[in-house]
């Protein structure tokens, strides 16, 4: 969350062109990249445990003790929680289980189709309710409304814990309304489809491939994201009025680009690098084997900094301020990650989710450097 608004009257000229920088590099590319990478893994416990695991029972069992944790986590850490779309959506794909990647490659295009269509489609059903649906919507809103109203008065952990259990069921029930959802189930066809292809564990095989998702990434998803910034520089600065529902469609496409852009950025960068050996990756690859334990501590961090039971910094500290506090967040999350990867087997959300999917207590430490070893030749199924 970025921190004092435009309209706030505490605003000045950087807070603005920060939280749009952040816009253009960041926020619509990474939560793709993470999509990607839960594709990648929910691929992964298909192809490879599926049969042995209890089939496609005990994947949505996984699945739904997953969506358990997080509506404990939406609950009492932060309500703005993307792994529940991640959660919900992880059922359908079964639907794929043995789909070969021609349909996987098709039902990935017309997912992004409807993607780029599916905001102007939802807009479009939604001004067909009648005043009544409309009346009773908001009726059901009034308890939430006073709890979340009721919260920001006390400014205690309590209170906020209530407003977001109401608000819970809301949540889950309008899913369907998130602008993203669409996309989401995009790239996890798209993951599914780099796993079975070996996009990721062979990458030498697939060394031009990348490269012309470099290429591609660079003009389309660098092209669009710096056409949205400039159209918004020169909205700002009152030179000329852009056609913002043009440049949502431009953003819509860009933003998956620019993920792939990142990825094959990086992957030509481990290539180049693997052979000399690079803290930096070995690094980053640790931190990328307990996912979920670092998006939970993240969270938690940040609901600290930012509620009013904790800091209560929300609306009091400038956007630039705020990416130094997230990157410093996550310097200290790579740090522990190397940490903790050195002596466990799994992260601790990691090894719970696992636990609870087998309805057994999981090993956790890492009994000799020969369990780590065989632990670090699957790091990529330690993306879920």
């Amino acid at each position: 969350s970025l921190s004092i608004p435009p309209t706030a009257p505490g605003n000045n000229e950087l807070n603005s062109w920060t939280q749009n920088i952040v816009r253009a590099v960041a926020v619509g590319s990474f939560y793709p990249l993470f999509t990607l990478l839960f594709g990648i893994g929910f691929a992964i416990w298909m192809d490879k445990s599926m049969k042995k695991n209890g089939g496609p029972l005990r994947f949505a069992w996984r699945s739904f003790i997953l969506l358990l944790l997080l509506c404990v986590f939406y609950t009492f850490i932060e309500e703005r929680n993307i792994l529940i779309r991640y959660s919900i959506l992880s059922i359908p794909l079964l639907l794929f289980y043995k789909a070969g990647i021609k349909t996987l490659l098709t039902a990935a295009c017309i997912f992004f189709l409807v993607a780029v269509f599916y905001r102007p489609i939802r807009m479009q059903i939604d001004s067909k309710k009648t005043p009544q649906e409309i009346a009773q919507i908001k009726k059901a809103r009034e308890p939430i409304d006073a709890a979340w109203a009721l919260a920001e008065k006390k400014k205690d952990f309590w209170s906020f814990s209530k407003a977001r259990f109401m608000e819970l069921p809301q949540e889950i029930k309008n899913m369907y309304r998130h602008n993203t959802l669409p996309i989401m189930f995009c790239l996890f066809l798209t993951g599914m489809i780099c796993w079975r292809r070996g996009f990721f564990t062979d990458m030498e095989k697939y060394a031009v491939f990348w490269k012309k998702i470099f290429w591609i990434g660079l003009i389309v998803g660098v092209g669009g994201n710096l056409l949205y910034f400039v159209s918004w520089a020169l909205a700002f600065k009152k030179i000329l009025k852009p056609n913002w529902e043009i440049l949502s469609y431009v953003e819509i496409i860009a933003d998956p680009a620019l993920t792939f852009f990142y990825v094959s950025l990086f992957i030509m960068g481990f290539q180049k690098l693997k052979s000399r050996g690079s803290i930096f990756f070995d690094a980053l690859k640790d931190t990328g084997r307990i996912p979920l334990t670092n998006y939970f501590t993240q969270c938690l961090a940040m609901s600290l900094i930012m509620f009013p039971y904790g800091l209560g910094l929300d609306g009091k500290v400038y956007s630039q301020y705020l990416v130094l506090v997230a990157v410093l967040i996550f310097i200290l999350q790579v740090i522990f990650s190397v940490f903790w990867m050195k002596y466990f087997l799994y992260g601790p959300m990691e090894w719970l989710w696992r636990s609870l999917t087998y309805l057994k207590f999981q090993p956790m430490r890492c009994k000799s450097s020969i369990d780590l070893q065989d632990k670090m030749t699957r790091d990529i199924q330690k993306v879920t």
